[in-house]
């Protein structure tokens, strides 16, 4: 029996005008549970987006599984969005509530499409020609102060592949590491290689004047660009959905 919360949730549903509040996840999956047995598809379909709106951004694996259960690819798709947040997603301290609930090519593409952002994420630093004219005078490559990396870069067509300051290319390296196994912004905007390559190169005489507004609009152009790429992918298609 579905208690009276429930019931005067999935009443509201039924009407355009009210939008209903749930108390908790648990609680909306009630609802949708109760949809799901008197047949209300609608209700249903409108009760799924609400709780995609209200949960996703703290229960985002919870509400992948229940998106697939129902057979809402797109609202799968939001929430292994919200899910790339997670760092390591698929080591065994991951497990979620309702993992059970869907089948092992289910949780496999949500593992695949964590991975393949992280793949897209970091090979944003490996090619600059989305910095655009502002890449001409960044200290990275412009210092002669300092010595040089190891392996030029590729920045641009003007620019070609130039040599940049050793510190940069290790904050890449690092950077990279951590958008494969986090491929969201909050990544590089929470970063710690962030100011430990601020704090190397403000020792260079020709680098410390400049390196911080250098680097912070280098950082936000790589989160426009991280997000981007990471846009790009998609989450497989579902092979068979189903409600029980």
């Amino acid at each position: 029996e579905e208690s009276s919360t429930t019931l005067n949730s999935l009443l509201l549903l039924c009407y355009p005008a009210t939008t209903p509040i749930f108390n908790s996840l648990e609680g909306a999956k009630d609802v949708l549970r109760a949809a799901t047995k008197y047949d209300m598809a609608a209700v249903l379909s409108r009760a799924g987006d609400l709780v995609m709106l209200q949960f996703v951004s703290t229960n985002s694996l919870e509400l992948y599984a229940l998106s697939c259960k129902f057979g809402w690819q797109h609202h799968a798709q939001t929430a292994a969005t919200h899910a790339l947040k997670i760092k390591d997603l698929g080591r065994p301290t991951n497990e979620f509530a309702g993992i059970d609930d869907i089948s092992g090519f289910d949780y496999y593409r949500l593992l695949a499409y964590h991975y393949e952002c992280g793949c897209a994420a970091r090979a944003v630093g490996r090619s600059f020609t989305w910095l655009g004219p502002l890449a001409n005078d960044m200290c990275m490559w412009k210092c002669d102060e300092e010595g040089r990396g190891s392996e030029p870069l590729y920045i641009n067509a003007q620019l070609g592949s130039q040599w940049p300051v050793p510190w940069f290319p290790e904050y890449l390296v690092s950077i990279g590491n951590e958008l494969l196994a986090r491929p969201c912004r909050s990544t590089l905007l929470e970063s710690e290689f962030y100011s430990r390559a601020i704090s190397k190169a403000v020792k260079c005489i020709y680098c410390q004047e400049v390196v911080v507004e250098t680097m912070d609009k280098f950082r936000t152009l790589y989160v426009a660009e991280v997000d981007r790429v990471v846009a790009n992918v998609k989450l497989k298609s579902p092979r068979a959905n189903s409600v029980s």
